[in-house]
């Protein structure tokens, strides 16, 4: 979807892309504290380069609307335990699972441990800078042991009745666990003992009824879910390597953001060759996309005039003849490069009337990326 920023008069206002507030982003080596939240670690277990580019260089993804039906079910059940809370009886649900024994957890700091905008479960982790934080949905607490339960409620629609192992299985479920995991091993750090068993409880709305009535009916299922922490330290000692680097890193070859970040950086530099290489290269749009395919795979994400890991595009080059066959052009007249290098050769041929040597060591000049010599790009670049 594409996404219009507002201010909070909901006024149509510039998007600059970029964040305005210094402490929302980070510098490396800062000694200042920064605040982590759960949902962005999570990015940078999902992609670092995406994570990198939000926390350290303030890029700012795309907003998208809120998930108000969802909200409304957290809501409301908040809303349920609440008066359990203060009265110190078992919910409804328990008695269906034999959990009668556990009753909400009351402490003067709930209402800000589930507060993930502005508070959240919050720890310095390790000395550091870095403020690990997250807000939970819910705590309880097992009488038997005095031992706390981390609870997340869950809403979604579907046709099959909720189990244990495929709700847990399910490939799009795999960030609840990660968040089940990271809020026990936040109250665990502030000094509370968490019991190994959480919860999921999860509102599966009934999509077989055949009429609305003004109304959702829910089926409740509590899916206990054995949370892990041993992995989170080492990923956050990552994590805070990554912070603290100068350098973008990679990206993950899964992840649409870059991808889309990519192709979308690819039609700007056609658009900005005054030649309109894009228009005259291949009548036959296939080859192009075959060609191109190949020069990016060369490259490898390297441009191939400043031998800098850049995001690069690719453009034509041959060596010698300005009259050139734009249907049938060779791999070798075609070149990877990034933004400032494209800039820069188009900035210079206009004030000279000699083509650019191609000075560049590249790696696709080593011929194990997959292609022979004949893919090597030749010595000379002229748009």
């Amino acid at each position: 979807m594409i996404s219009l920023k507002r201010n909070s008069k909901k006024e149509l206002t510039p998007a600059t892309g970029l964040r305005s507030r210094a402490s929302s982003f980070y510098t490396p080596n800062q000694p200042n504290l920064f605040k982590i939240s759960r949902s962005k670690f999570n990015d940078f277990l999902t992609c670092q380069r995406c994570f990198y580019l939000d926390r350290v260089k303030g890029l700012v993804s795309p907003s998208i609307p809120g998930w108000t039906l969802n909200e409304t079910t957290d809501l409301l059940l908040k809303k349920e335990f609440d008066l359990c809370r203060e009265k110190q009886i078992p919910h409804r649900i328990f008695d269906q699972y034999d959990l009668n024994h556990i009753v909400p957890f009351m402490h003067t700091e709930i209402d800000k441990w589930r507060d993930s905008l502005h508070h959240g479960l919050k720890i310095n982790f390790k000395n550091t800078n870095i403020i690990l934080q997250g807000g939970v949905d819910d705590i309880w607490l097992d009488k038997t042991n005095n031992k706390l339960i981390v609870v997340e409620y869950k809403s979604q629609a579907n046709n099959k009745a909720v189990n244990t192992e495929s709700y847990l299985s399910n490939v799009y479920h795999q960030g609840y666990k990660i968040q089940m995991d990271f809020y026990a091993y936040l109250l665990t750090e502030m000094g509370f003992e968490v019991s190994p068993v959480s919860y999921f409880y999860v509102c599966n709305a009934d999509r077989s009824t055949t009429r609305f009535d003004s109304k959702i009916v829910f089926m409740e299922t509590l899916v206990p879910y054995k949370w892990d922490s041993t992995w989170i330290e080492n990923k956050v000692w990552e994590m805070i390597k990554l912070l603290n680097s100068e350098i973008i890193p990679e990206g993950n070859n899964s992840c649409e953001n870059c991808a889309y970040s990519l192709q979308r950086t690819n039609l700007t530099f056609m658009a900005k060759d005054q030649k309109g290489l894009s228009k005259k290269l291949f009548r036959n749009s296939s080859k192009w996309r075959t060609y191109k395919n190949r020069v990016n795979i060369r490259c490898h994400g390297i441009c191939e005039y400043c031998n800098l890991r850049k995001m690069t595009s690719v453009h034509h080059r041959i060596e010698s003849r300005l009259d050139s066959d734009y249907e049938n052009p060779n791999i070798k007249d075609l070149m990877g490069v990034c933004e400032e290098c494209h800039d820069l050769i188009h900035n210079n041929q206009s004030s000279s009337n000699n083509s650019l040597e191609f000075q560049a060591e590249s790696p696709a000049l080593s011929g194990d990326n997959g292609y022979s010599t004949l893919d090597e790009p030749p010595g000379h670049w002229i748009t």
